[in-house]
């Protein structure tokens, strides 16, 4: 027999292994359920639908923000602008500069100077700042005066690990400039916050979270399941179908129906009032990525467990190391192999800022990798297990 009969037949095997498994997962009420349903009722939470989450983000006042706690050191850049005079021999504006200068040497933070506005919005909107200053003119002659003195600050609120961090270190800034030069009755900052859009604000922040995290939970827990619970799984090894064929038909199975919830979510986000900056094929395949490493996870998982609740306890852990390592690990290099924090990594950069894939490479490596990895090694431990035949 030529190779090219046995490719066929090979084809032909995966083909029927493949639809064998779409038909099983369906009939599975409680897999339905994890894969499609609570992840529609999540994105219909996030959209307001029924009055859950989100709210009016520009609402948000400063003491919520303030006095988070961060390894991490915000990029805040800074304009003056005054050119006004009030008190004699004495430049307020230049004082607030070397005050922020100052803090700057503490490493609390690092300061980009700038003398343009429109330089700073780039930046901002590229991720490299998290926020900056504006000290706008007249600002020492109204301190003089006793009028109302406001610095501009506009923060990145793409940015959820160092928004907190950045607001914490200009609020002590502000904070310490007033007190220390009796300035508390008249003088303020107002925010803007920049990099949201008008409509779809909840499920835009929230995305390069949620979207990661429900789609890696959800086809990695029902995953997990395919090959531990598969009884047929053993008499179909001793068929010509091979252990090979059998691990790859379960995974473009729930593949497909992987794809089918991205694109189901993706159409509803959309119509709830979501908007991205980058390309919506981007934003597909990023997510399509995250599910099949997802996908991949979870057979590993199930070949290695003997039974059924022994794999629910090995997807469990994972899925909350993977969480505690999002929120509190600090070291990126580490970090770079949990897939939601590549899949958090790439929708801020790609999606939601609209900066080109390539910039963000080093983040589809690693889930490739991933991915690779694991299948492989669901397959060679799958395959060196006995039958129970």
């Amino acid at each position: 027999m030529g190779m090219l009969e046995k490719l066929k037949k090979a084809l032909y095997r995966i083909y029927g292994l493949y639809f064998k498994e779409i038909r099983v997962l369906l009939k599975d009420k409680f897999a339905m359920l994890i894969i499609f349903a609570l992840p529609v009722f999540l994105v219909l939470v996030l959209g307001e639908v029924f009055g859950g989450v989100g709210g009016d983000v520009e609402s948000t006042s400063v003491e919520s923000i303030a006095g988070g706690d961060t390894m991490e050191i915000p990029k805040i850049g800074l304009i003056d602008l005054d050119l006004s005079e009030g008190f004699p021999n004495l430049d307020l504006s230049s004082v607030f500069v070397n005050k922020c200068k100052l803090y700057e040497s503490s490493g609390a933070l690092t300061i980009v100077e700038s003398n343009n506005q429109t330089e700073l919005d780039t930046l901002l909107g590229t991720g490299v700042l998290n926020g900056y200053l504006i000290i706008p003119d007249m600002f020492e002659y109204n301190l003089s005066i006793h009028f109302p003195a406001i610095i501009i600050v506009t923060l990145d609120i793409l940015d959820q690990t160092l928004l907190e961090s950045t607001q914490s270190v200009i609020d002590t800034i502000i904070e310490d400039f007033k007190e220390e030069n009796n300035f508390t009755g008249v003088f303020n900052y107002e925010i803007t916050r920049a990099n949201i859009p008008e409509t779809g604000q909840t499920l835009f922040l929230g995305a390069p979270i949620f979207f990661p995290m429900v789609l890696f939970a959800s086809a990695a827990l029902t995953s997990a399941q395919l090959i531990v619970s598969d009884i047929p799984k053993d008499r179909m090894s001793l068929t010509p179908a091979n252990k090979f064929e059998i691990t790859l038909g379960k995974l473009l199975a729930m593949q497909t129906l992987m794809t089918l919830l991205i694109v189901l979510m993706l159409v509803l986000s959309f119509f709830l009032g979501m908007t991205v900056r980058g390309s919506v094929l981007d934003f597909f395949w990023i997510l399509f990525v995250i599910a099949l490493s997802g996908v991949t996870f979870g057979l590993f998982v199930s070949a290695i467990a003997r039974v059924p609740l022994e794999a629910l306890q090995f997807f469990i852990f994972a899925f909350i190391f993977q969480i505690i390592g999002v929120l509190f690990v600090q070291d990126e290099n580490i970090l770079r192999f949990l897939p939601m924090f590549d899949g958090y990594k790439i929708v801020i950069s790609v999606v939601l800022r609209g900066q080109s894939p390539l910039s963000v490479s080093i983040y589809y490596i690693y889930l490739y990798v991933e991915f690779f990895l694991l299948f492989v090694g669901a397959y060679l431990i799958y395959n060196r297990k006995r039958a129970l035949l």
